[in-house]
């Protein structure tokens, strides 16, 4: 609390509070509570912050199950809850970029458990380390596969490239996480309807923004993926940074809140909006 003054923190925390941003009222008012124990106004801030929190994780319950094992954002518990939901306890899945199967994975604690899958690298050396990796799996049931996942390139399509696999046409999880053009990827596939699908977006965008990658900024954005899940016969249940999608017709088995079924803005987490100081003051002083 050394570079600006205690009054100027609250109204930070107090903008925080007015954009959602409930992850920095939360450590404002710590830092502030730290610094000052008897400054009640940011015990008020930060007991809204916790409640606003909380009420986010009643209309996208999901995310209370994350927890890490091999994922980064929490998506092996969020994954695993929905298996559970879905009655799902063995199967197959699809990733890619998949580096060596392992780093920061959505499928590897699945694979470990024993299911088939394909993992696909386009870097011929990290592609060596994925050999590897699935040479160690139990059974040898994943398949490693060097390709550049294309949207519109002919035999480097996901479609070509299942095609010479034999994973199911509706095979339990497909993760995209390629960094760029995620949702032309998806957009691509035709002929596979995965049960669940885990795609990263650029989270910087808030809803309402739609946007879609190829302009100066990597990546597209929340609210766009939201609208291709729904085109393709999906439903977004959860976001972590990535955007989890469960196919609407299996969607009624997780039990989740109308609300989220009918608005996927609701589960899109805050703590991935841009924020500046200056702004949260100037939007904290004018409340």
């Amino acid at each position: 609390m050394n570079q600006i003054t205690l009054d100027d923190a609250v109204k930070i925390a107090n903008g925080a509070i007015a954009v959602g941003r409930y992850d920095v009222a939360t450590a404002m008012c710590e830092n502030i509570i730290s610094a000052h124990p008897r400054c009640d106004e940011a015990r008020r801030i930060l007991n809204i912050a916790k409640d606003k929190r909380a009420l986010h994780e009643a209309k996208s319950p999901l995310i209370r199950y994350k927890r890490n094992k091999y994922s980064q954002n929490g998506e092996d518990g969020i994954i695993a809850e929905i298996l559970l939901r879905l009655r799902i306890s063995s199967g197959s899945f699809c990733e890619f970029g998949a580096w060596d199967g392992i780093h920061l994975s959505n499928t590897y604690s699945l694979a470990e458990a024993g299911w088939s899958g394909v993992y696909i690298e386009g870097d011929a050396e990290k592609y060596k380390d994925l050999v590897t990796t699935c040479s160690k799996l139990p059974g040898q049931k994943v398949m490693p596969v060097l390709a550049f996942v294309s949207p519109d390139i002919q035999g480097k399509r996901l479609d070509d490239i299942l095609g010479k696999t034999d994973i199911p046409k509706d095979f339990d999880i497909l993760s995209i996480d390629i960094d760029s053009c995620d949702y032309q990827v998806w957009a691509s596939v035709k002929q596979y309807s995965p049960k669940i699908v885990v795609i990263e977006v650029n989270s910087s965008f808030p809803p309402p923004i739609r946007y879609v990658h190829g302009g100066e900024t990597s990546g597209s954005s929340f609210m766009a993926v939201a609208d291709l899940a729904k085109e393709k016969g999906y439903t977004v249940v959860c976001h972590t940074g990535n955007v989890i999608c469960v196919r609407s017709d299996l969607v009624d088995a997780l039990c989740l809140p109308e609300e989220l079924i009918k608005d996927p803005s609701l589960a899109y987490i805050s703590v991935y909006a841009p924020w500046d100081s200056d702004e949260l003051l100037r939007i904290g002083g004018s409340l």
